[in-house]
């Protein structure tokens, strides 16, 4: 799967500069369920075990490419998916207010 990644990072400069791909709907849905689920699994890695497996220029060109797709085939079935909802990711740092609640110091 990683050589497949690879192709299609290389394409970024093609991609983002061109109209929607002319995809049919099936290689569309495919397209797009391959990427999703790779920036998943980088996602994955990221929050959950604290590891980046792709340079984060890498990474944002992937993510803007996927709503990009997404733009282009409105109508496709699939799900959105969010750095934040990595297995993992809400538990990888304490939000401020949890910090806060935990501190030893007294609250003013």
């Amino acid at each position: 799967m990683l050589p497949r990644a690879v192709v299609l990072l290389s394409l970024t400069p093609f991609f983002a500069q061109a109209a929607c791909p002319d995809w049919p709907a099936p290689r569309a849905t495919d397209e797009i369920t391959a990427l999703q689920q790779q920036l998943q699994r980088w996602d994955s890695s990221y929050y959950r075990d604290g590891r980046s497996l792709v340079a984060d220029e890498l990474y944002d060109q992937a993510r803007q490419r996927l709503l990009t797709w997404r733009q282009c085939f409105p109508r496709l079935p699939g799900q959105w998916t969010s750095p934040c909802s990595a297995p993992g990711a809400a538990s990888a740092t304490p939000s401020p207010t949890q910090e806060w609640k935990n501190s030893p110091m007294p609250m003013p």
